[in-house]
C-alpha cells in the first residue's frame, strides 16, 4: 500500500518519483554480485512487482523497452505526524501486547 500511495509513474516523460527510503536502502535492491554501485533502475525492477494498475503497467513497459526512465527520489520530512483515519475497509493490524498481531476489518459507520 505504501508504494501504490507513494511512488509517481509518469509514462509520457519516462520519469519515476521514489520514496526517499528507497534512496538510503538502494544498495538492497540491487542484484549486482561485482561490488559496483547500485543504479535506481534495479531499485525499479524490485518494486515495480508491488506496484498496481497503470502504475504498474507503466513502469513494466519503461523497463521492458530497454531505456530506462529517469529516476528522482523525493525529499524526506522528519517532522512527527499525527495517524489520519484509515479508509474503512482497509485491515488495521493491531499488536495485543503478547506479541501476537490481530488483523481487524475496519467496518464503516452507519449514520
Amino acid at each position: 500500500m505504501y508504494l501504490n500511495e507513494s511512488v509517481v509513474v509518469d509514462a509520457h516523460r519516462r520519469a519515476v518519483v521514489l520514496p526517499k527510503v528507497c534512496s538510503w536502502h538502494l544498495a538492497d535492491f540491487s542484484t549486482k554480485k561485482d561490488g559496483s554501485a547500485p543504479l535506481p533502475a534495479d531499485c525499479l525492477r524490485v518494486i515495480s512487482s508491488y506496484l498496481r494498475g497503470a502504475a504498474r503497467t507503466s513502469l513494466f513497459r519503461m523497463l521492458g523497452d530497454g531505456n530506462n526512465p529517469s529516476v528522482r527520489f523525493r525529499s524526506f520530512n522528519f517532522r512527527c505526524r499525527s495517524f489520519g483515519k484509515l479508509n474503512d475497509s482497509y485491515p488495521t493490524k493491531i499488536l495485543d501486547g503478547t506479541g501476537e498481531t490481530n488483523v481487524v476489518k475496519n467496518e464503516a459507520k452507519q449514520n
